[in-house]
C-alpha cells in the first residue's frame, strides 16, 4: 500500500490541473484510504510532506516556463534588472497579475544565466506580488524558496531581511502571531534600508497582537528612531502609519481614551488630497473603534460614517504603502460596523443603503480605473454619486416578488427583504466562518452526490430562509455575499421539496447593479450566437458534449450563427456578440484568483492571439441590444470572492458592458444533462416566457428525469441580473 501511495503522490503533481481527481479515481488506492494513511502514519506524514515539496518545485518550474514563453514572445528582449523594476512598478500600480507575469520572466532569465542572487530577488519580487493580491500560501512559498538561494555576500543580508519581513507579513495576515514575532526578529536582525523602520512597525503589530504590550511599545520606540531612513516622499505615510500602530497598541491594551485622543491628533494633521482622504479613513476606523469600546455608538456611528464618507473621496487604486507597513486594513470592516450599528438602532433603510454602497467600495477598489468602460456603465464602476434609495428598486418589483440581499459579518448575518410594499431586516446568528465552513459542506455533497446534501441544504435553508416567513411561490431576486456566492440557494431543502419547487431564483451582484439593468431597454430581436468545442490544442481539453449541445440548440432558432473547433475564435465573439440576441459560449474558464479582470474563456487559437477572452475584455463591449449572455463553462460564475462584495470575474464584466441577464455555471455538469437544460431554457424564452421561470422551469425538467433527479446535475446554472 505505502509504494503504490507514493507512486500516486508523484504522478498527482506531475499533471495539469483539473487532472489529479481523475488519476486517483483510476488508482488502485482509493480516496479515503490516502486520507487515512497521512493521518495517522508517520511514513504517510513524510509523504505528504514531499508532495508538498513537489508541488512547490512544480509551481515554480510552471512559473519559470511561463516568463520563458513571455521572454520568447517580448520583441523587446530585456535584461533581468529591466524585468525586476518593471514588476516592482506594476505591484506600486495594483496591477499584481502583471506583476506576477514580468517576475516570471525575471526568474527565467536569472534561472536561465544561472544567477543565483538574481533568481532570489526574482522570488521576493513574487512573493510581494502575491501577498499584495491576498495569495499568502505562494507568497510563503516564493519568499521562503528565497532563502534558499545561495546568494552573493553583497546582497545575503539584504535577501534574508526582506524574505523574513514578507513572511512575517504573511504569518500576520494568519493572524499567527508568534511565528510572525520570530520572522521580524530575524529580519530585524539582517535588516537593512528602509526595512530598518518598517520591520519594527510589524513587529509591534505583532507583539500587540499577542498582548505583549511592553515589547510592543519598545518595538515602536525603535521604529520611531529608524523613521529618518525612509525617503522624503514618503515620511509622512510613515508617520502617519507608526501614529495608526500607536493607535492600535493602546486598543488592543483596553487604554480606549488614549487611543482616541492618538486618533484625533492624527486628524489634526491630515490635508485635503487623495491620499489624505486614505490616511483619514484609517485614523476615522480607529477612532470609530476606540469610541464603541468606550461604549459611546452613536459617537461611533457618526465617525464610522464621516469614514465612509472619506472613502467615497478615494479614487480606486492600490496603496502600497500599507503593504511596506503591514498594515493590511480591511475597508468592510468599516462599512459593517456602521451596517451593524444602523440595524441595532432600528434604521433599517439606512442600514440598506450603507450595505451597498460597500459593494460599490469593493467593486472601485477591483476595478481601479483599470478597464475602458461602456457608455452607459458607470454605476458598475463609481462608489461616489451614484447612490440609490431602496424605492427606487421596490418600485420595478410585482406583488409576487421580493429581493433578499445579505451581509455576513464575523458574529452574524443581516439579510434584508425587500417588496413592494416595503422592507424589513432579520438578523441571522451565524458569522463568517460557520457559514463558509457549512456552505462548503453543502457544495462538496451536491457535487459528490452525497446522502446528506438534503441534511445540509435543511440545516441552511432553516438558517438562511426560514426566518423569513416568504410568501408561498413568492420568487426571489438573491443578492449574495461572500460564501453565499458559492451557494445554489435553489437547491436548499425545505423539509419536503428544494427551494426551486417553491420559488423561482434569480441572482445578481448587488441593488444597484440590479436597479441598472431593470431601467434598460433591449431589442428582443437579434440572432442566437454560438461557441462550442473551441480547438485549444489538446485532446484531453476537447469538449464533445458542448459542442453537441450547441448542435441542438441552433435548431431552435431560425436565424443563428455558431462556431466550433478552429473556428470558435476570440475575435467571432467580441466582434459578434454586440450583433446578437442571445450569446451562448460552452467552453473551458478558469478564474484568476489573484486578479479577477485577468479570469478567461479559452476559445480557439488564431495567429495574432493565443485565443483566450479575458473578463477586461468584455468592459469596452456594447450589448445593449443583448438580451442574455450564457456561460456553459467550468466555474464561469465563480470569480474572486472578496470580503465585502459579490463575484467578480464575468458576470461584472458582461453586466457593465449593457447585457441585462446572464446564465452562468457554478461547477462543471453532465452533457446529457446540461443538453436538457438548456433546450428548455431557450425553448421558454422563445415562448415569452421570463428568463427566471424559464430556468426554472428548465432545472424541473431535468430534476423531474430520474437519471438527473440529484441537485448536481440541474442546481449549478444561476441566472444573473434582469429575471424579467
Amino acid at each position: 500500500m505505502l509504494k503504490n501511495v507514493v507512486a500516486v503522490a508523484l504522478s498527482l503533481a506531475f499533471l495539469p490541473f483539473g487532472h489529479a481527481q481523475e488519476v486517483q479515481r483510476n488508482s488502485d488506492v482509493p480516496p479515503s484510504a490516502l486520507a487515512t494513511e497521512a493521518a495517522v502514519t508517520n511514513e504517510s506524514k513524510g509523504i505528504a510532506a514531499v508532495r508538498a515539496r513537489i508541488r512547490d518545485a512544480e509551481a515554480v518550474a510552471t512559473l519559470t516556463a511561463e516568463g520563458q514563453a513571455t521572454f520568447n514572445s517580448d520583441p523587446n528582449k530585456g535584461s533581468f534588472t529591466r524585468y525586476k523594476y518593471g514588476a516592482y512598478k506594476l505591484i506600486d500600480q495594483g496591477e499584481f497579475r502583471q506583476a506576477i507575469r514580468s517576475a516570471a520572466v525575471a526568474l527565467f532569465v536569472s534561472t536561465n544565466e544561472r544567477n543565483d542572487t538574481q533568481t532570489a530577488y526574482a522570488k521576493l519580487i513574487l512573493a510581494t506580488a502575491y501577498l499584495a493580491a491576498g495569495d499568502l500560501d505562494n507568497a510563503h512559498l516564493y519568499a521562503n524558496a528565497a532563502k534558499k538561494h545561495t546568494v552573493h555576500s553583497a546582497y545575503r543580508d539584504d535577501v534574508l531581511s526582506t524574505a523574513d519581513k514578507l513572511l512575517g507579513d504573511v504569518a500576520l495576515r494568519k493572524k499567527n502571531f508568534d511565528e510572525a514575532i520570530n520572522y521580524y526578529d530575524k529580519s530585524i536582525d539582517a535588516t537593512l534600508g528602509d526595512l530598518r523602520f518598517y520591520s519594527r512597525l510589524g513587529l509591534a503589530q505583532a507583539l500587540a497582537s499577542a498582548n505583549r504590550f511592553d515589547k510592543a511599545g519598545k518595538a515602536l520606540a525603535d521604529a520611531d528612531g529608524y523613521v529618518g531612513v525612509i525617503g522624503a516622499k514618503y515620511q509622512a505615510a510613515a508617520k502617519g502609519s507608526l501614529l495608526r500602530i500607536r493607535g492600535m497598541v493602546a486598543l488592543a491594551e483596553g487604554k480606549a481614551a488614549e487611543a482616541a485622543k492618538l486618533y484625533e491628533d492624527a486628524l489634526k494633521t491630515q490635508g485635503a488630497d487623495e491620499d489624505s482622504a486614505y490616511d483619514k479613513f484609517w485614523i476615522l476606523e480607529g477612532l470609530g473603534r476606540a469610541k464603541l469600546l468606550m461604549g459611546e455608538k452613536e459617537s461611533a456611528l457618526t465617525t464610522y460614517m464621516a469614514a465612509i464618507n472619506e472613502s467615497e473621496r478615494v479614487r480606486g487604486r492600490f496603496h502600497s504603502e500599507e503593504l511596506k507597513s503591514a498594515l493590511f486594513g480591511e475597508m468592510q470592516d468599516v462599512f459593517s460596523q456602521a451596517t451593524r450599528l444602523l440595524v441595532e438602532s432600528g434604521q433599517i433603510e439606512a442600514s440598506w443603503e450603507i450595505n451597498e454602497r460597500g459593494r460599490a467600495r469593493a467593486l472601485l477598489d477591483m476595478l481601479r480605473n483599470r478597464v475602458e468602460l461602456a457608455a452607459g456603465s458607470a454605476i458598475f464602476s463609481e462608489a461616489s454619486g451614484k447612490s440609490i434609495k431602496l424605492s427606487d428598486l421596490t418600485g420595478y418589483l410585482k406583488p409576487t416578488e421580493a429581493i433578499l440581499s445579505y451581509r455576513v459579518l464575523d458574529d452574524r448575518t443581516y439579510v434584508w427583504i425587500s417588496r413592494k410594499t416595503g422592507s424589513k431586516v432579520v438578523t441571522i446568528s451565524v458569522g463568517r466562518k460557520d457559514l463558509a465552513q457549512m456552505v462548503q459542506e453543502f457544495r462538496d455533497a451536491v457535487v459528490e452526490e452525497k446522502d446528506t446534501t438534503k441534511a445540509q441544504g435543511t440545516s441552511l435553508y432553516n438558517l438562511l430562509i426560514k426566518p423569513l416567513a416568504l410568501t408561498p411561490g413568492e420568487a426571489l431576486s438573491i443578492i449574495p455575499h461572500e460564501s453565499l456566492h458559492y451557494l445554489p440557494f435553489q437547491a436548499l431543502w425545505t423539509g419536503d421539496k428544494y427551494l426551486l419547487q417553491a420559488s423561482a431564483v434569480s441572482y445578481a451582484p448587488s441593488s444597484a447593479a440590479l436597479l441598472n439593468v431593470f431601467q434598460r431597454q433591449v431589442a428582443k430581436s437579434g440572432k442566437f450566437l454560438a461557441f462550442g468545442n473551441p480547438e485549444l490544442g489538446k485532446p484531453s481539453l476537447a469538449l464533445p458534449g458542448a459542442q453537441k449541445e450547441v448542435e441542438a440548440l441552433i435548431k431552435l432558432f431560425p436565424s443563428s450563427e455558431s462556431y466550433f473547433l478552429a473556428e470558435a475564435t476570440r475575435d467571432r465573439l467580441l466582434k459578434g456578440a454586440p450583433q446578437a440576441r442571445f450569446v451562448h459560449v460552452a467552453a473551458h474558464g478558469t478564474v484568476d484568483a489573484v486578479d479577477p479582470l485577468y479570469s478567461k474563456l479559452h476559445l480557439a487559437k488564431e495567429p495574432h492571439h493565443p485565443g483566450t477572452v479575458e473578463a477586461r475584455d468584455i468592459y469596452g463591449l456594447k450589448l445593449e441590444g443583448t438580451d442574455l449572455i450564457a456561460l456553459s463553462a467550468c466555474e464561469s460564475g465563480l470569480g474572486k470572492v472578496s470580503r465585502g462584495d459579490e463575484v467578480w470575474g464575468f458576470t461584472r464584466s458582461f453586466l457593465s458592458a449593457g447585457a441585462p441577464a446572464l446564465l452562468v455555471s457554478l461547477w462543471p455538469v453532465s452533457d446529457d444533462a446540461t443538453e436538457i437544460l438548456m433546450k428548455r431554457f431557450y425553448g421558454e424564452l422563445i415562448k415569452g416566457v421570463s428568463r427566471r421561470q424559464a430556468l426554472r422551469e428548465a432545472e424541473l425538467a431535468v430534476l423531474a428525469d430520474s437519471r438527473f433527479s440529484s441537485p448536481y446535475y440541474w442546481a449549478a446554472f444561476n441566472l444573473v441580473g434582469d429575471s424579467r
